[in-house]
């Protein structure tokens, strides 16, 4: 079975579980062969699920909803964990004083269509400024775009808070144009990191997506409890990145992991309600919470585990 990572390299912050959980050999020993495979973006990994090559996508929300929202292949969320409360930060080089001076300037961007794409247009709209009047440096995967940022090869890009911390806190030639706060009026917030499975494969493999979701969930228990095994677990896939940030990163999302799974229906609709208000989904025809979410697995394997008390 594949799993469809929609980004890359492996993001260190609890979004890691399916990766770690996989190369900790967990889901093996439960008795289900999962590879992953990681994009560059959110479209290549919506694009591998729609062609049948991923039988399971990970997904931010609003692109979950999308992707479901779709007669072609319908498909549920089954399971989610929370991304923490930052959104994203606009950084750029120290040289650059404000949003309105990136008129020109070389813009690392992922994939063209991934989430991100709507919300710099947003910015940039907001801020007198053409998508035609900026350089863009494409197809950067996340580590890639902060790395080209302190090299002086682009001017700006979008990171996580992550990423952010990882990669660029305390760099001095590093400028913070917009913070989580200031994002706020651009981004439909997505809150949570979901993974999607086909309707097909939720009637004809249901023992596996439950053995799936329940080993998920052990191991976001493993990290929660333990941050050394995670730190080791994530030093092993991000050797780029120097284990004392990693170790802080666990800190950082200490209270995020997905202990108990994250599916939160009434916090489902409120978003879908405003992804479709803001015109990020069509507004024809209904989409019932139950047409894409399956509370289902989360419910067994808490029956089995029982719930965690964090």
């Amino acid at each position: 079975m594949v799993w469809a990572e929609r980004i890359k390299p492996m993001p260190l912050d609890p979004g890691s579980v399916p990766t770690l959980a996989c190369d900790l050999g967990m889901f093996s020993r439960a008795g289900v062969e999962l590879k992953i495979n990681e994009f560059l973006g959110s479209p290549d990994a919506m694009a591998a699920f729609r062609t049948g090559q991923a039988h399971i996508a990970h997904l931010q929300l609003p692109e979950a909803i999308r992707l479901a929202a779709e007669t072609d292949r319908p498909a549920k969320v089954f399971w989610a964990s929370r991304m923490g409360k930052m959104a994203g930060m606009l950084v750029s080089t120290s040289s650059i004083w404000g949003v309105d001076e990136l008129k020109g300037k070389r813009f690392g961007i992922g994939a063209e269509g991934d989430f991100w794409d709507p919300i710099i247009s947003k910015m940039l709209s907001s801020n007198g400024i053409e998508r035609g009047e900026i350089t863009w440096v494409k197809g950067l995967d996340p580590s890639e775009r902060a790395d080209m940022l302190l090299s002086g090869k682009i001017d700006a890009t979008f990171v996580t808070m992550q990423t952010y911390m990882s990669k660029l806190a305390g760099k001095g030639e590093i400028r913070l144009l917009l913070d989580d706060e200031a994002m706020k009026e651009f981004v439909i917030r997505s809150e949570f990191l979901v993974a999607v499975a086909s309707d097909t494969l939720i009637e004809e493999s249901p023992d596996a997506l439950a053995t799936i979701t329940k080993t998920l969930m052990r191991a976001a228990r493993l990290f929660s409890e333990d941050s050394e095994s995670w730190v080791e677990a994530a030093s092993k896939r991000r050797p780029d990145v120097p284990r004392d940030s990693i170790r802080r990163q666990w800190q950082y999302f200490q209270r995020d992991w997905p202990v108990n799974g994250d599916i939160d229906t009434k916090r489902f609709r409120l978003i879908f309600q405003k992804l479709r208000s803001e015109g990020g989904i069509a507004k024809s025809g209904e989409l019932p919470i139950d047409r894409w979410v399956t509370t289902r697995f989360e419910e067994l394997a808490l029956k089995e585990l029982g719930v965690h008390p964090s």
